[in-house]
């Protein structure tokens, strides 16, 4: 009998979408299924728990953690941390020597029917079965890919193959060769070293909608036997986010609701996707940020009206230069007149007088220089 394993990579940005997507996997499984969460040194205590506290509630699955440590993927080609853990799933074949294989399924996920057909398809001859990318076209355009490529999201792993062969030190060496080569993400290291050697799965399997709907459309119309998809992968077009387009956003908001715990709706970061009214109205934003900048003001307005003189003098000491030139060293003297009265000062007298006006100055725009650092910090 084949066991229903299953397995998610977990990391800080995606641990609340695979709460979501188990909560659906373990809804809609007749069968016993154990969960294997991979995951490095960032896990804490409180999201083991709401992942247990999940899991209680069913009488079918078995849960374990299992950390990966991130050493053993020093080689991998490491373009940011999602792209690490992303290989995380090739550790399986040492970690679970007695499973012949593990399903592999995204964060950002849902299941909608029990995967036992799934688990039963053959993969004596591949290392793996996959959903083939749909877009082709566009992936050729930015790699060197000959024939199909396939989506790193659903991965069914053929372990016993896969150990027998000794895959995870030669993807390991292979990725260190390919270290120099310009690689956008990991599906194309996979695809650069698997080729041909896995098996195409279903699209019902992996459905993925494009961020263009007209590129859906076309996709839907090629696939014309599809149905209702057994498991959506919503990729990058996360359905948490509140600009989502995704058509299924809504039933992955359905699992969402049934967690112990609310999960919030969340804005895009980027500035054009900005849906708050009052977003560009910076009268309205300084009425929010008043209250915080209000006991602060008068130390600002001082630090400012200090830091106006300081500026000044800066150039008090290039200014100097020419009266000591003229009266000093090309010994003028220095004459003005004050109400009638006539007054000379000898360059002898000025070589005593100009020493002693840069120390004042000096004391006059340290004094300065320490309250606008005061009033600022």
């Amino acid at each position: 009998m084949i066991n229903n394993n299953v397995s998610y990579c977990l990391c800080e940005t995606n641990w609340l979408s695979c709460l979501v997507s188990i909560k659906s996997l373990l809804d809609n499984s007749k069968s016993k299924v154990t969960l294997y969460l991979l995951h490095d040194d960032w896990i804490n205590e409180g999201v083991k728990n709401k992942f247990i506290d999940l899991i209680n509630k069913y009488n079918t699955v078995f849960l374990k953690f299992i950390e990966i440590k991130k050493g053993d993927f020093v080689r991998f080609k490491n373009i940011n941390y999602q792209s690490t853990v992303s290989f995380y799933k090739l550790a399986l074949v040492d970690l679970l020597p007695n499973e012949r294989q593990v399903l592999c399924l995204p964060a950002n996920s849902i299941i909608t029917k029990d995967l036992s057909e799934l688990f039963n398809i053959n993969l004596e001859s591949c290392y793996f079965a996959a959903g083939e990318y749909q877009l082709l076209s566009n992936r050729k355009k930015e790699g060197s890919h000959s024939g199909s490529m396939f989506d790193c999201g659903v991965m069914l792993l053929n372990l016993q193959k896969m150990r027998e062969n000794g895959i995870f030190s030669k993807m390991e060496k292979f990725a260190q060769s390919k270290y120099n080569v310009p690689i956008k993400n990991p599906e194309y290291l996979y695809n650069m070293y698997f080729k041909n050697q896995w098996l195409k799965l279903d699209i019902k399997y992996n459905y993925i909608e494009t961020l263009n709907p007209l590129n859906t459309k076309v996709l839907n119309k090629k696939n014309r036997n599809f149905q209702k998809p057994v498991i959506i992968n919503y990729k990058s077009d996360s359905p948490q986010y509140i600009n989502c387009k995704n058509s299924m956003k809504s039933l992955w908001w359905e699992y969402a609701r049934k967690l112990p715990f609310k999960v919030e709706k969340l804005q895009s970061y980027k500035l054009a996707a900005t849906t708050a009214q009052n977003s560009f109205k910076y009268t309205w934003l300084l009425s929010r940020i008043w209250p915080y900048i209000k006991p602060y003001w008068f130390r600002i307005t001082l630090g400012f009206l200090i830091a106006i003189p300081l500026g000044l003098l800066d150039g008090v000491t290039a200014f100097a230069l020419k009266p000591y030139m003229d009266y000093v060293v090309g010994g003028k003297a220095f004459a003005f007149s004050f109400h009638g009265l006539d007054f000379s000062i000898s360059s002898i007298q000025m070589s005593f007088i100009i020493p002693f006006g840069v120390i004042l100055f000096a004391i006059v725009q340290g004094v300065l220089r320490y309250l606008n650092g005061y009033f600022s910090s």
